[in-house]
């Protein structure tokens, strides 16, 4: 059976009917999947009901050890949990929660879309939940928990999604609406933070830490800050497609201030709606990312 699986898995590179038949339809396939992401740990695993710890709030985030097997919570609870956080092997292991389900369906087209741009450039696999999808990463450094956001239209930052890291829990693969999408790789490694955020931003995927958030609402209490900012476009001087292969990744547009400094902003494709060299010697809104800033509309 295990080497019918070996086979199977090194020859599919995309989603295919026989994976799910395969990893799903035994317990021995259950547990060989299980045994490949090396999750099915005393450490990690988490008994729960209606996605609660069922051994409560205090003691499952620290050194709490679950006797039951993956597979008999399966049985018994038809979920089990996954506390995120922990060590697997050198790395540090954490769940991105993506959620679209309160977006209108045209909006929700379009963050799909930016999704699977980033799991087809990178070879990641997801986890389909009810109400989106779950990304396993694998990073050398610990990772705190974040928000992701993604501008609309307006320049407006909606939630998409959260990172699952520090002392948090996520409904494994294999409970009630969590199934297994191959893709590639079943893990996204990354190096930490930054590189992560580099990643998430490929996509137009905005990445707040949660360290971030708070020093932005200390920061809040003092002064007022606006997350826009007008400037004047002196000169265009060069557009960059981020990744040329896809058309509809985001665009860097370098120009000229009034005080002919060189400064850049990011354009999605969708706002396109013009020439970008008709930017010249016009006045723009910007929305301020993390060390980015994004295009709103020209004024």
């Amino acid at each position: 059976m295990k080497k019918e699986m070996e086979a199977s898995l090194k020859r599919l590179t995309n989603r295919d009917e026989s994976l799910y038949s395969i990893l799903y339809t035994s317990a021995e396939g259950k547990h060989f999947y299980l045994e490949r992401l090396n999750l099915d740990r005393k450490d990690i695993r988490l008994a729960t009901q209606n996605k609660i710890p069922i051994v409560g709030t205090a003691g499952w985030t620290e050194n709490y050890l679950e006797e039951k097997t993956m597979l008999k919570l399966i049985q018994t609870k038809k979920e089990w949990g996954i506390r995120t956080g922990r060590n697997v092997g050198n790395y540090y292991l954490s769940i991105s929660d993506f959620d679209f389900s309160m977006f209108s369906a045209s909006y929700q087209k379009r963050l799909l879309k930016n999704l699977r741009v980033m799991l087809n450039w990178n070879k990641i696999s997801n986890i389909d939940t009810r109400r989106g999808f779950h990304i396993y990463n694998l990073t050398e450094e610990p990772m705190p928990n974040a928000t992701f956001y993604h501008l609309n239209k307006f320049g407006k930052k909606e939630t998409i999604g959260s990172l699952q890291s520090q002392g948090r829990q996520a409904q494994g693969v294999g409970s009630e609406n969590k199934t297994f999408g191959n893709n590639g790789h079943w893990y996204w490694k990354t190096k930490g933070c930054e590189a992560f955020r580099e990643g998430m931003a490929k996509c137009h995927f905005l990445t707040e830490f949660s360290y971030e958030e708070n020093e932005e609402k200390k920061e809040n209490k003092n002064k007022t800050s606006s997350d826009s900012v007008i400037v004047k476009v002196k000169k265009v001087l060069t557009i960059e497609v981020l990744d040329k292969k896809e058309n509809y990744w985001p665009t860097k547009v370098v120009y000229q201030d009034e005080k002919s400094t060189k400064k850049c902003f990011i354009i999605n494709t969708y706002q396109k709606k013009f020439s970008l060299y008709s930017l010249s010697n016009s006045r723009v809104k910007l929305i301020r990312g993390h060390k980015v800033l994004f295009f709103s509309r020209k004024l």
